[in-house]
């Protein structure tokens, strides 16, 4: 059988019998179930302050009977209790003042010292009614927090791996720039996220070539990071000779590379693009291989060119072969080699597509990138990061992006500083 159990703060008046006699019997005979409930006189801070302090989603009705001298933190403090207990409580005072706004504020429902038996009943009640409902309500919100505290740890745990993982695919592009005399050099590297499908390099190669590459691993993310990684291992830029490098022939590289992510393959398709050459600076002879990546441009002082650099894709036939085209850089002309996220970098101002437009892009490249005199590449290469962050849609970027800029300059030049922006 279901209690009512009522309370009192300590004070002259508000014994026992009086409780009885004044409020207990006649709600008791105003209640509206068939069956009342039975009376249970508690202590008030045995009920708000249990041995095992649980939770009573599930709990009896309760009047308590607060007199006229209560303070106001005493008032506050037992407020307090009964909502953290979900206690289904009516509180009675015998004035209306600042305890009632107290208990108010906390949902818990006031009456006076005067209040009808019928309507206390009704109120009772109706809190036992709803008590079920409250139970599973908190037994919900405890389940929630407790998955929320792990679903942190699991966001700070992946958080800190994905730094890991980007650190250590920072370790394997160049921390800075070669300094090579003839030769000026600057890149921008931005992943979409923590890790990027996007890798280049530039190494110089005994004392007359300088090698150069860029790929681009299909998608974003770690499994595209995971694959630039398969990338970056199998660039075999040079072999020994005695005691001097020789370069490797560029469809040797990229052959070599073919073959590997070929030997990786599996049910899912993974591939890349990329592109690899020798400059020589002394000359501006180059030397280069394409693999389906977008091609190449040079970019001068007075006039754009694209070099056409035609291949299969890396990863997919492991036979491929790749042709490799040879072409002349002039003095003050520079390479310029991108990943294909720069042809959905520059939305439409009209309406803020994205879809590939190959002379949005464009424009910014020959706008920024072409040399000018007395402007070191690095700089160029800044304002093209700059005007990145100025476009819509910048701070959720829509794919990876790396670019290479690598120009021919007269040998007797000082070596400018070349370094790779953000």
């Amino acid at each position: 059988m279901q209690r009512l159990l009522y309370a009192a703060t300590d004070s002259a008046g508000l014994n026992e019998a009086g409780l009885l006699a004044r409020w207990i019997g006649p709600l008791l005979d105003a209640w509206p179930a068939k069956e009342a409930p039975r009376p249970t006189a508690v202590d008030l801070d045995d009920l708000l302050f249990p041995p095992d302090d649980e939770p009573m989603a599930c709990g009896d009705p309760t009047l308590i009977v607060l007199d006229a001298g209560v303070p106001l933190e005493r008032a506050t403090r037992i407020a307090d209790r009964l909502r953290e207990r979900l206690i289904p409580a009516v509180v009675l005072t015998p004035t209306h003042g600042e305890i009632d706004r107290v208990f108010e504020s906390r949902g818990l429902p006031v009456e006076r010292w005067d209040a009808g038996a019928a309507k206390l009943a009704s109120l009772l009640h109706a809190l036992v009614r709803r008590q079920p409902a409250l139970g599973c309500l908190h037994k919900t919100m405890e389940r929630a927090k407790e998955a929320r505290g792990g679903l942190l740890g699991e966001i700070s745990r992946w958080h800190q791996e994905m730094d890991m993982a980007a650190a250590i695919q920072r370790e394997m592009l160049p921390r800075e720039l070669p300094s090579i005399p003839g030769c000026e050099a600057a890149a921008l590297f931005r992943p979409a996220s923590y890790v990027s499908g996007d890798i280049f390099d530039i190494h110089q190669i005994g004392e007359k070539c300088v090698s150069f590459f860029i790929a681009d691993a299909v998608g974003h993310g770690v499994p595209a990071a995971l694959l630039t990684m398969i990338i970056f291992q199998n660039l075999h830029r040079a072999e020994q000779q005695g005691d001097r490098s020789v370069p490797v022939e560029p469809a040797s590289v990229m052959h070599r590379i073919n073959k590997a992510l070929c030997e990786q393959a599996t049910e899912t398709p993974r591939f890349a693009t990329g592109i690899y050459g020798l400059l020589d600076p002394t000359n501006g002879r180059v030397r280069m291989c394409g693999a389906g990546h977008p091609s190449p441009w040079i970019v001068g002082r007075e006039d754009t060119r694209e070099i056409e650099a035609p291949g299969p894709l890396l990863g997919v036939f492991e036979e491929a072969e790749f042709e490799q085209v040879e072409f002349t850089l002039g003095v003050d002309e520079a390479l310029l080699l991108y990943s294909d996220g720069f042809e959905t970098a520059f939305p439409d101002p009209a309406g803020g597509s994205r879809a590939k437009s190959g002379k949005r892009h464009f424009d910014a490249f020959t706008k920024l990138l072409r040399p000018k005199r007395g402007e070191a590449l690095a700089d160029a290469m800044q304002s093209l990061a700059s005007l990145l962050d100025c476009q819509a849609g910048s701070l959720h970027q829509h794919d990876d992006l790396t670019a290479l800029l690598i120009a021919r300059r007269d040998p007797a030049e000082a070596v400018r500083p070349q370094r790779i922006a953000a």
